[in-house]
């Protein structure tokens, strides 16, 4: 589940950038009065467009409904329903089709109400092999963290992504494309404290991110809905480099942080998917180091990965997947386990799919294992 920073500045953040989005947008539409009558339609998204084409503007979103039983050992048991994501936002160009544009909303519930900014970025495209980009979004580093929540095989993503993502940042990044369209790449720089966290100090995040997809373009859901014709491949490799970092909204880092103080941290990923015919296999693996400016501790070392893999027979999918968290390889049995199948069953593809998931948990405490056993069914749609 995501985290919610609770600051008064998020809510200003995001009216002040609807607003300046709202005047490039009508503006530009009152400069472009002489061409040809506006459209309004839909396509994949409700959208707006200037007659022209050089303003657009799709208005999209998705909402999850989670059920969620947790069968703890020698605990008390939970059972929960929970709204687990409501997102909305805009998205599209301006001024010419050279400049897009993103806003995207999350609105929280219950005890932690609120809205949040998670998205606000402009991108400007010289050509179609090269971009460049600035503002707040997912940082370009691991690949589960970078699918969407709504293209996802299971319910949700490994807790392996959930301790090694780089969450969501403000920077600036360039991406490109080579070989073809075979071979791309990201590298930027970000504030590196995380979702709508001001920089303290004056540390940055560096990251990079080398891909290749050989066989042509890799869909971007993890189930393969369009059976591919041919087989699909990627690999990515990825690399970040962290200095003086002092908080973050990433509540499994930002504990680490409590323990060993300020400290660079540097992590490295490495991924490979396949496609065909409606089968999808995925796999990732992670290695950080954080290494204690002040404190005069060691460095901490951990390590993860995860495996899965499913098969598309329409409409519905069933998927296995298998991982294994070490938050510090220097200190014994304190490892996390999973292993766990999923089903999923698509009305309308990926915007209304209902998806369910069984996982079996194993937390080791020095000598102990503690055997937890999880349920979850949620129902998804978009728009």
């Amino acid at each position: 589940m995501e985290t919610r920073l609770t600051t008064g500045t998020t809510s200003c953040r995001s009216k002040l950038a609807f607003a300046a989005l709202c005047w490039l947008l009508v503006g530009g539409s009152l400069l472009a009065e002489g061409s040809d009558k506006p459209k309004i339609g839909f396509g994949k998204n409700f959208y707006l467009e200037s007659g022209d084409g050089n303003y657009r503007m799709d208005f999209f979103g998705y909402g999850q409904v989670r059920y969620t039983n947790l069968d703890r050992d020698g605990d008390d048991d939970t059972s929960e329903f929970t709204v687990q994501r409501a997102r909305a936002g805009i998205k599209g160009h301006a001024i010419s089709k050279k400049l897009k544009y993103r806003l995207y909303l999350n609105v929280y519930s219950g005890s932690g109400s609120g809205t949040d900014l998670f998205d606000y970025w402009l991108e400007y495209s010289p050509d179609s092999n090269f971009s460049f980009r600035a503002g707040q979004w997912k940082v370009p580093y691991a690949n589960s963290w970078n699918v969407s929540d709504a293209a996802l095989q299971f319910v949700d993503r490994s807790a392996v992504d959930a301790n090694f993502r780089l969450d969501r940042d403000f920077g600036i990044a360039a991406r490109g494309k080579a070989a073809a369209g075979k071979l791309s790449y990201d590298v930027g720089v970000f504030n590196g404290e995380g979702r709508n966290k001001r920089q303290d100090g004056d540390g940055h995040l560096f990251v990079g991110r080398l891909t290749l997809e050989p066989l042509g373009k890799f869909p971007t859901s993890e189930s393969d809905l369009g059976k591919s014709e041919s087989p699909r491949l990627k690999l990515s490799i990825g690399a970040a480099s962290n200095e003086e970092v002092a908080s973050h909204t990433r509540s499994n880092l930002r504990n680490r942080l409590v323990a060993l103080g300020p400290s660079d941290v540097s992590s490295q990923s490495a991924y490979a998917g396949f496609m065909y015919k409606g089968f999808a296999a995925h796999a990732e693996m992670h290695e950080r180091e954080i290494d204690p400016l002040l404190s005069g501790l060691p460095s901490e070392d951990a390590s993860g990965y995860y495996a899965q893999a499913g098969y598309y027979f329409e409409p519905g999918e069933l998927a296995v997947r298998v991982e294994s968290f070490d938050p510090d390889d220097s200190v014994g049995g304190n490892d996390r386990d999973e292993v766990g199948i999923g089903f999923n069953w698509f009305f309308e593809g990926n915007d209304h799919m209902f998806a369910a998931d069984l996982f079996e948990i194993t937390t080791e405490s020095g000598a102990l294992e503690i055997e937890d056993t999880r349920i979850r069914l949620q129902w998804q749609a978009k728009f």
